[in-house]
């Protein structure tokens, strides 16, 4: 039988920081804790049955409320979300944060940032779980990229590269079948095979690894974004067309969409040719037992696809926002490099480097640490870290 909180959705688990708690046998105080929890639903309930069959977590309890591990005998619960109550800072960091937690953290970081001034026009997430709440009770989707706060539109985007790596993986153990064209990695083994025996070849960065990596260079973004370059895109290309002539003018993967996106024609081409190939993109699995490809149902935690239509339709969103915003600059530019979460992963990573590789640093080492790396060297470079440059 799982142990769970009557009230948040906080489980017992081996490694929880956490205590769950009976509800009392006194009438009274049974009465006084369900009004609290607003369960009324348990108030003309027998209290022994709830005693034995419902219980609460230890956050919602203050501190004063406890004798070391267990609850004083006339304790109240008094840390609820319908008071007003916000989870402190030592508790989020020694448990996961749940959707509802996140929101509101997320929410009120953005009030105090818009009362000092400081306008928030975009968000970059990864794609943790917990942010789906987001997603799903602000109604984010491709036709409506963004949430409302204090009447400002705030852009929502899914970190690059974590979709990257998503998509590579996806197309590593299964095909990709979009407009009645289908990708699959055999594909790209038997270009790697033709092209590595050349001396000049049209793809010179893709090796071994890219192909067959272990559980480390997984996590390594450029892994992941060299298989879906320019670079290997042009060299297929020309493999395939080399029988009759070389490609001509068209450059596929031009380098100017490496410039600052503005909105250009030939950037919203290219953003709208992906846009239609994410809406038609099927995800295939081979059925042994039919002998045939089978589409696998979008729901089936395939996430990266409406992430990819989210952040394009966001990047657009967010370029409209600032050109209406900022009217007197003419020739607005976005670095879509810095739309990303790599200084967030670089000062995190170097954080848990000064905690002796902690993985969850109390508040207090947080802040300490903070401090140390924003006055000695937040703004240097390690050359071993997994994301670029800040």
């Amino acid at each position: 039988m799982v142990v769970k909180c009557i009230v948040c959705p906080n489980k017992y688990g081996p490694l929880s920081q956490i205590s769950f708690h009976r509800f009392p046998l006194c009438a009274e105080r049974f009465k006084q804790w369900a009004m609290l929890c607003r369960q009324n639903d348990l108030i003309d309930v027998d209290p022994s049955y709830c005693n034995q069959h419902y219980k609460l977590c230890s956050r919602h309890f203050n501190q004063s409320q406890f004798a070391w591990t267990r609850l004083i005998s006339n304790a109240v619960p008094s840390k609820f979300q319908w008071n007003g109550y916000l989870y402190d800072e030592q508790e989020i960091a020694a448990n996961s944060c749940t959707g509802p937690d996140l929101l509101s953290i997320i929410f009120s970081t953005i009030h105090k940032l818009h009362s000092i001034s400081l306008n928030v026009r975009v968000i970059i997430s990864d794609l943790g779980s917990n942010l789906k709440n987001l997603v799903d009770t602000r109604h984010i989707t491709l036709e409506t990229p963004y949430f409302n706060v204090s009447g400002k539109e705030i852009v929502f985007m899914f970190d690059p590269p974590h979709l990257l790596k998503a998509t590579r993986n996806y197309f590593f153990n299964y095909r990709f079948k979009s407009l009645n064209k289908v990708a699959e990695k055999i594909h790209l083994k038997e270009f790697y095979k033709l092209d590595k025996s050349q001396v000049h070849r049209l793809a010179p960065k893709l090796t071994d690894i890219h192909l067959n990596s272990n559980s480390f260079q997984k996590i390594r973004v450029k892994y992941a974004s060299q298989i879906f370059s320019h670079t290997i895109v042009a060299g297929m290309t020309t493999l395939i067309s080399i029988s009759s002539k070389i490609s001509d003018g068209n450059k596929i993967g031009s380098k100017r969409f490496c410039l600052p996106f503005t909105n250009s024609e030939d950037q919203t081409s290219f953003l709208n040719c992906m846009t239609n190939y994410f809406k038609h993109l099927k995800v295939q699995k081979f059925d042994a037992l039919k002998n045939e490809w089978i589409s696998i149902n979008r729901q089936y935690n395939i996430k990266f696809i409406n992430s990819w239509l989210i952040s394009i339709a966001g990047l657009i969103c967010l370029y409209s926002n600032s050109s209406n915003n900022d009217q007197e600059i003419s020739n607005l530019e976005i670095c879509t490099y810095r739309l990303n979460q790599d200084c967030l992963e670089n000062f995190f990573g170097t954080v848990r480097t000064q905690n002796r590789n902690c993985i969850n640093p109390t508040c207090i080492q947080f802040k300490r640490t903070f401090k140390k790396l924003f006055v000695m060297n937040y703004f240097e470079y390690s050359e071993g870290a997994n994301c670029v440059k800040d």
